[in-house]
């Protein structure tokens, strides 16, 4: 599935965001437990410069993500392994309350 276009549009106006979760089928723990989108920023002030934390830490980017329901439904058994690992239980929540 392509980016919706009007997320498309806003996408190329931003310029110093961590992440972009487009839709209501990708919620926070999805994207940061399963697809890879980080959220992460730089901080001292810097998070205005540079792109979430990963290996390419000094190159700026901005990453999106969106799923379809059905992806969603398909990650619930992975988040929610993760989620009690952590104790994060709302995270849980947040997808179930998304793929219902």
């Amino acid at each position: 599935m392509s980016i919706h276009p009007i997320a498309r549009n806003i996408l190329y106006e931003l310029t110093a965001i961590g992440e972009l979760l487009i839709g209501k089928s990708i919620p926070f723990t999805a994207a940061n437990y399963c697809i890879g989108v980080t959220h992460v920023l730089p901080t001292s002030g810097f998070a205005h410069a540079y792109s979430g934390i990963t290996r390419r830490q000094f190159v700026r980017y901005t990453t999106a993500a969106e799923l379809e329901p059905s992806a969603l439904r398909r990650l619930l058994l992975t988040v929610e392994g993760i989620g009690a690992a952590e104790d994060i239980l709302n995270h849980v929540q947040a997808v179930k309350a998304r793929h219902a």
